[in-house]
């Protein structure tokens, strides 16, 4: 979908602005945020995969699995790739916060660097999006939500009921 539609940055992957987009994809992909809980990443570089808001480690995005962490986050916005640094010859794990967790925070952050510490990137091989439905993402009112907006957009672009 990147190279044909042009997408970009990794938190706007299907950017609803494109005006090569039809318009029932616009308004499927106007429902971004079930869309995107039925996404999983399998990390190669991790240039394309959000560290933070995608789903690529465990089950869910690790922003609402570690979400004191996330909140002492100094980058919440960064890829994979950006969190990682070579610096070793076996490489590190660089989560900066902004202060020490304190309660929670110091309890999972072991957590989450021992998960971290079962990946391995893959120099030079893209992420990849599978897709992985949730109830939440195919509740059928999302589904109806989308198709009705794609009507209504096409009816209101040529005049018809």
């Amino acid at each position: 979908m990147e190279a044909r539609f042009g997408c970009g940055d990794h938190r706007n992957r299907f950017p609803v602005v494109s005006p090569r987009l039809s318009f029932t994809w616009k308004n499927i992909l106007s429902c971004s945020d079930g869309f995107m809980e039925a996404i999983r990443w399998r990390v190669g570089d991790g240039r394309s995969t959000s560290f933070w808001h995608d789903v690529w480690l465990g089950d869910s995005a690790l922003k609402d699995r570690f979400g004191e962490i996330f909140r002492l986050a100094r980058d919440r916005e960064g890829t994979v790739a950006s969190f990682w640094r070579s610096v070793t010859p076996n490489g590190v794990w660089d989560v900066r916060l902004r202060r020490n967790p304190g309660g929670a925070g110091a309890d999972t952050l072991p957590d989450l660097l021992r998960e971290l510490y079962s990946v391995e990137l893959a120099d030079g091989i893209p992420d990849e999006a599978n897709a992985r439905p949730t109830k939440e993402s195919m509740k059928w009112e999302n589904i109806k939500y989308a198709w009705d907006n794609s009507r209504r957009s096409f009816y209101t672009i040529f005049g018809w009921k």
